[in-house]
C-alpha cells in the first residue's frame, strides 16, 4: 500500500511542473502600447496611410492627471494593409501595440469616397478590435484629427471618445454609429449604411465636434449632411431620439422663439404598401412635447393658444421628416432610415424581398406623414406682470 502511495506521489511530482508552464506566451502589461484609435487615409501608390493613437498611461493616472494632446501620441505609417501597418507601427514604438482598446475608427472623406468594404471587412475581422468600436467619417485627414485632438474635459482619450461617441442619447446631431453597425449596412439590402460626420473645433486647442451624418450609397460616401432638421428627422425614423430642445418661432414677435423639449417614448409606426406600381410608405411618429420657456407674453393656459401652439408643432415636425424623405428619395436616393425592414413584411420569403430590389424601389416611394404629439405645459407658470403706469 505504501508503495503504491510513493509510486502516486512520484507520478503527481513528474506530471505537477508540466501544468505549471501555461505561461510562456504571456505579456506584461507595461510591455503593452494601447491604441485608443486607428485614422485611414489615402497615400502614395498603393498603399494607405494608417495613423495610431496610442494612450500614455503615466500622463493619465496619478494625482499629477493631465488632459489634451499630453495624454497620447500618434505614429503614421504607410501600408497596404493594416496587419502590414500593425508590423511596421511595432518598430516605431518601444512597447508593442495592443488593439483591444480601440475605441475610434476614422476615415478621411477622401477615403470613404472610395470602396470602403475590404477596409471594414479587415477590421472587423481582427479579433483584437471590437466590433462596437465607433466609426467616423473626418473632414481633412485622419492623420490631422487624431494629432490634434484636445480632450479638454477627460485625462483618457479612450473615455473621451466613449463619451463623445455616445452622445446620441441626449442630441440629435449625432448618429449612432459602430464598427459592426458599418460592416452590417454594408451587407444588407434593407438598408443603406451611415456614420457620424466629425470635424476639429476652431482655435489651437481643438476638439472633435459631432458635425452630422455621412451617408453610403451601397459602400461608397456620398454625402455628409450637417443640417439639424435632416438630422431629428433621421432620429425620429430610426427610434434613436430619446429628447431633445425644440424651437418654433413666436406667434406674435418674429424676434422671440418657443422653447419645447421633444420625448420619444415608443417606436414610430411604420407601414409600406406595395399595391402600385411604387411603394408607398406610411409613418406615424408618437412624441410627447413639454413646453420649457417662452420669452413672449402669450398665455398657454388659454385652450386657443396651447391648440394652435400644438398644431404649429406637428406641422414644423412634418414638414421636417417630409423634407426628409424628399432628399433621401429624391436627392441621394437611399434608405438611410431602414424602411426596408418594414417592406420585408409584405413578402412570404426572403428570396422574393430579395428579387424586389428594395434600395432600388426606394428611389421611387411615395409617402404620408403623420404626427401624434401630447403637449404638456405644466412646467410653464404663465402670468402677465402688470403696467405699472396705469
Amino acid at each position: 500500500m505504501q508503495q503504491i502511495n510513493q509510486t502516486k506521489f512520484i507520478i503527481l511530482i513528474v506530471i505537477l511542473p508540466l501544468l505549471l508552464c501555461g505561461c510562456y506566451d504571456r505579456f506584461e502589461l507595461d510591455n503593452l502600447a494601447y491604441v485608443v484609435a486607428i485614422g485611414a487615409d489615402i497615400g502614395s501608390g498603393e498603399n494607405l496611410d494608417i495613423t495610431y493613437q496610442i494612450a500614455i498611461p503615466v500622463k493619465i493616472t496619478g494625482e499629477s492627471s493631465e488632459t489634451g494632446t499630453s495624454t497620447y501620441t500618434t505614429y503614421t505609417v504607410s501600408a497596404p494593409s493594416l496587419s502590414l501597418a500593425n508590423t511596421l507601427v511595432n518598430t516605431k514604438v518601444s512597447k508593442r501595440i495592443n488593439l483591444s482598446h480601440v475605441k475610434l475608427i476614422v476615415y478621411s472623406k477622401e477615403m470613404a469616397k472610395s470602396d470602403l468594404s475590404g477596409h471594414v471587412n479587415v477590421f472587423i475581422s481582427d479579433s483584437n478590435i471590437r466590433p462596437r468600436a465607433g466609426i467616423a467619417i473626418c473632414e481633412g485627414t485622419a492623420k490631422e484629427f487624431l494629432k490634434n485632438i484636445f480632450p479638454k474635459l477627460e485625462a483618457s482619450p479612450s473615455r473621451y471618445y466613449e463619451l463623445l461617441f455616445s452622445a446620441y442619447n441626449y442630441t440629435t446631431q449625432a448618429v449612432p454609429s459602430q464598427l459592426i453597425d458599418l460592416y452590417t449596412a454594408f451587407q444588407s439590402i434593407d438598408r443603406n449604411a451611415y456614420a457620424t460626420y466629425v470635424k476639429l473645433s476652431s482655435g489651437e486647442e481643438k476638439e472633435a465636434e459631432l458635425a452630422g451624418i455621412a451617408i453610403f450609397d451601397e459602400t461608397r460616401l456620398i454625402e455628409t449632411v450637417e443640417d439639424k432638421e435632416f438630422l431629428l428627422a433621421h432620429s425620429l425614423l430610426t427610434n434613436n431620439l430619446k429628447q431633445t430642445s425644440y424651437i418654433i418661432p413666436d406667434f406674435n414677435r418674429d424676434d422671440r422663439v418657443i422653447s419645447v423639449r421633444l420625448i420619444q417614448n415608443s417606436e414610430p409606426k411604420i407601414t409600406v404598401s406595395l399595391s402600385g406600381d411604387s411603394p408607398h410608405i406610411k409613418c406615424n411618429i408618437r412624441l410627447e412635447t413639454h413646453l420649457i420657456s417662452s420669452g413672449s407674453d402669450i398665455n398657454f393656459y388659454d385652450k386657443n393658444n396651447e391648440q394652435r401652439l400644438k398644431k404649429e408643432l406637428d406641422k414644423n415636425i412634418e414638414e421636417t421628416i417630409n423634407t426628409f424623405f424628399d432628399k433621401t428619395i429624391h436627392e441621394y436616393q437611399v434608405d438611410i432610415a431602414a424602411i426596408g425592414k418594414s417592406a420585408k413584411q409584405n413578402f412570404a420569403t426572403w428570396q422574393e424581398f430579395e428579387d424586389y430590389h428594395w434600395l432600388s424601389k426606394y428611389r421611387n416611394a411615395t409617402y404620408d406623414v403623420d404626427i401624434d404629439n401630447k403637449l404638456n405645459i405644466s412646467q410653464i407658470i404663465s402670468h402677465i406682470i402688470p403696467n405699472a403706469s396705469k
